[in-house]
């Protein structure tokens, strides 16, 4: 389809052979969607390469019957372009100095420089379309019109201006399909100029002049591409597909660099090699074939490259995801060893404490408790002699249990030694018992200390 719809020689040309609603094999625009987007990638490499070489200047032309979608196919498939090296011109009525002129002066001086893209909305086209088909000029100067415009189209390609031509074909009923909407739709109210159902009564005419356009300017430099419109997605994806074949042709690369002149500079030696391999290629003269295929496998190795350095980030934040975790797993169960052993050592800290405030209690208390017993049964028994009771009473009671003393009283005391010391220093069986209460006394780990009381023991008299 792409070759019927390329007109490149002088031939009769009849826009009933162009199906506006063709789609050619393609059924919706999900079947292209992944090609779209290689193709707007393709055109944005190819617009740095035309402004770092400044090889080339690129003009885009577009027309079409009123409604064919001009503005649209602007604004959707040259989105793609930098703005810094694209610029868009719109062509209405000549003013009066434009009209004081030649016919191409106003649109001469906006093509662009070399570097730069520019599109075209209308253009010198409509000098010898709306004019011919009102009768401003007659079928003579309509065709030494056409001449001047393909000599002035030859003169750009010499000076390294690519012209792309585009012409947006649409049906007579998808035109008025347009206008009905423009009438009827709020937002598309200000689209709406009255002048549109004017030229619409002109539409056989305004497409016999276009055939004769086609047939007279269609060159092999500069060939019309039909493209048909009433699709829009189809519509925008010719047209991106037909400028991004065109920018290829050009065999845009980027500036050629001399890298003895980067003898002086400090480069690696992987930088050095590049730029070595790319100069004997150079010297080999390599066709832009090779240099596409030499560029596609080196995109492929960036690609195979890129995939393996995602791999291994994957690996690397899986490997990490798993050394934190055991990381955590780790922490964990040393701070647990940590609580156990902590717990261990606070229960024997206490258990020990326990067992010195118990030896403690048994050696401090029973024995200020035996003294103080032993005091008042002394009392007792000298008030029980003034009273006439046996003076020995208390001596025998003192003198009953020394061994049991012995035996109750907490090992390392002073009270084990084995020998009695007489009935001065020996408790009686009141003391055992105060003494034994003692011992078993529940004692908490965290009781005060109870005062000393050491000294001397009074002397009975």
């Amino acid at each position: 389809m792409a070759d019927r719809t390329r007109l490149d020689r002088k031939r009769h040309v009849s826009l009933k052979d162009f199906d506006p609603r063709d789609t050619g094999d393609i059924e919706n625009k999900e079947q292209v969607e992944a090609e779209i987007e290689d193709l707007r990638d393709r055109l944005q490499e190819a617009q740095e390469k035309l402004y770092a070489s400044r090889s080339h200047g690129v003009l885009i032309v577009f027309q079409g019957m009123d409604c064919s979608g001009k503005d649209g196919t602007v604004k959707k498939v040259l989105s793609a372009l930098n703005p810094q090296g694209y610029r868009a011109e719109s062509f209405k009525t000549p003013t009066a100095e434009e009209a004081s002129h030649d016919f191409l002066w106003r649109t001469h001086k906006l093509v662009p420089q070399k570097g730069y893209i520019a599109s075209f909305n209308r253009s010198y086209y409509e000098e010898v379309l709306i004019t011919r088909v009102h009768g401003n000029i007659d079928k003579k100067e309509t065709a030494r019109r056409l001449e001047h415009i393909k000599n002035f189209e030859k003169l750009l390609a010499d000076s390294g201006v690519l012209v792309i031509k585009i012409f947006l074909h649409i049906s007579k009923e998808f035109q008025l399909e347009k206008l009905h909407d423009r009438l009827t739709r709020p937002e598309k109210l200000w689209k709406f100029d009255p002048n549109d159902l004017k030229e619409r009564q002109h539409w056989d005419e305004y497409v016999r002049a276009y055939e004769d356009v086609f047939e007279a300017t269609g060159t092999k430099r500069n060939p019309w591409h039909i493209v048909p419109a009433d699709k829009r997605w189809y519509r925008d994806y010719r047209v991106l597909k037909i400028i991004t074949e065109a920018f290829e042709s050009l065999d845009l690369a980027y500036p050629k660099i001399d890298i003895e002149r980067f003898g002086e500079l400090d480069l690696d030696d992987e930088t050095r090699a590049k730029l070595t391999a790319a100069k004997r290629k150079e010297a080999k003269g390599e066709t832009g074939d090779e240099r596409h295929k030499a560029a596609e496998a080196d995109a492929a190795e960036d690609r195979a490259t890129k995939a393996g350095e995602q791999a291994a980030d994957e690996k690397a934040t899986v490997v990490g995801d798993e050394r934190s975790d055991a990381g955590e797993e780790a922490a964990e169960s040393k701070a647990a060893d940590i609580g156990d052993e902590r717990s261990d050592a606070g229960e024997e800290a206490a258990e020990s404490k326990a067992a010195d405030i118990g030896v403690k209690a048994a050696h401090r208390e029973p024995a200020e408790v035996s003294l103080k017993t032993a005091e008042g049964k002394t009392a007792r028994v000298r008030r029980k002699a003034a009273d006439g009771e046996a003076p020995n009473a208390g001596r025998k009671a003192a003198g009953e249990k020394p061994a049991e003393i012995g035996e109750t009283a907490a090992p390392g005391t002073r009270k084990t030694a084995g020998r009695p010391r007489g009935a001065r220093k020996q408790a009686p069986a009141a003391e055992v018992t105060m003494s034994a209460a003692v011992e078993d006394a529940p004692i908490e780990p965290n009781a005060p200390k109870p005062p000393s009381k050491r000294g001397r023991r009074p002397k009975e008299s």
